[in-house]
């Protein structure tokens, strides 16, 4: 944290995505009682998954420098987001994404979440300030600017399968079929969620690409929309 604090103080452009060590770490230290008001005490199995040790990746702290952003994305699971310090602008689409216009779907695809083009007239804006409480949606794309230094703390569950059934069956057959031996050794081997995101993984799987266009295409797409 001290070498964090003072590459900020140095004005560096950082970005600490879901930190899963720091988050559970000051869980114990935020009143989250109104978050299990809302969801409720029921756990689904992958809840388990998600909240197992103290590398959980039910609790992560995010924290953004000016200038940040990310790429829109989506996640398989929702999120409860706590906004504790700072301003942060959230762009969310105005409407749930098809399955077609989301890029790299293949079998190796060179991102494990969902990613899609960013379109701000399609797009909701409005800014998070400390205190507030944001509710994302499985599969719901999103992205962030950041204006100043800002943290948020998240809390992640999954939602009921007749809600992927219903509303994403395409997304979540999909990631179904590419994604779950690899989701669940990283929940056993209770991995940090910053490894299922992991920039040098993500440089060498666009690399694979055999395509030399579409090869360049993604590796600029990320280095464009990505400063974690």
């Amino acid at each position: 944290m001290k070498e964090l604090i003072q590459k900020i103080k140095n004005g560096e452009k950082y970005r600490l995505r879901a930190n899963t060590k720091i988050g559970n770490q000051i869980s114990e230290y935020i009143d989250t009682q109104f978050l299990t008001t809302l969801k409720g005490n029921l756990k689904r199995p992958f809840d388990f998954l998600l909240s197992i040790g103290k590398t959980s990746r039910q609790r992560t702290l995010f924290l953004s420098t000016k200038d940040c952003t990310f790429t829109k994305h989506a996640h398989i699971i929702s999120g409860l987001i706590i906004h504790l310090y700072g301003e942060k602008t959230w762009y969310i689409s105005d409407e749930r994404e098809d399955f077609y216009p989301i890029k790299y779907k293949r079998l190796l695809h060179p991102n494990p979440l969902y990613v899609t083009d960013k379109n701000k007239k399609r797009e909701i804006a409005f800014n998070l300030r400390p205190g507030d409480l944001l509710y994302m949606p499985a599969y719901w794309f999103h992205y962030t600017e950041s204006h100043g230094v800002n943290i948020s703390y998240s809390h992640f569950f999954t939602e009921p399968i007749t809600y992927y059934f219903r509303k994403t069956f395409l997304m979540f057959a999909f990631q179904t079929i590419t994604n779950p031996i690899q989701a669940v050794i990283k929940a056993i081997r209770r991995e940090p969620e910053e490894h299922i995101y992991d920039r040098e993984d993500i440089i060498k799987r666009c690399n694979k690409i055999k395509n030399k266009e579409e090869r360049q295409e993604a590796l600029n797409f990320f280095k464009v929309n990505d400063f974690s």
